[in-house]
């Protein structure tokens, strides 16, 4: 688990799907990506809006009748997994992150 967020709507479509609005700690915003992937309890949904702190997804009638989605009201806490590639490219940056940025100060100590 990444992370918790809060369950805002869970709207009937009019056409058997069902639109899930979810308000997510800004700690992941970094991993959170328009058609990308998001575990919400544990169900693998696609991203498929992103506005400021809300993520949308849409629910297809199968995995609503065959989940725990149903049960869901506004204000639920849900455990969210971010996309793993997401995930994997984080790690790769920070391994080229500059560990000592270089300065003046820097230089002079080291005779330049």
């Amino acid at each position: 688990m990444d992370g918790t967020g809060e369950l805002v709507s869970l709207d009937a479509l009019g056409d058997e799907n069902w639109w899930l609005r979810v308000r997510v700690p800004a700690d992941l915003d970094g991993f959170l990506v328009y058609k990308g992937s998001i575990a919400i309890d544990g169900i693998s949904l696609t991203i498929a809006s992103l506005e400021s702190d809300l993520l949308s997804v849409t629910i297809i009638p199968h995995t609503y009748r065959n989940t725990t989605l149903a049960g869901y009201r506004p204000g639920a806490r849900l455990n969210l997994e971010c996309d793993i590639l997401a995930k994997h490219v984080e790690k790769l940056l920070r391994k080229l992150e500059v560990k000592a940025p270089l300065t003046v100060e820097k230089l002079r100590e080291n005779g330049y």
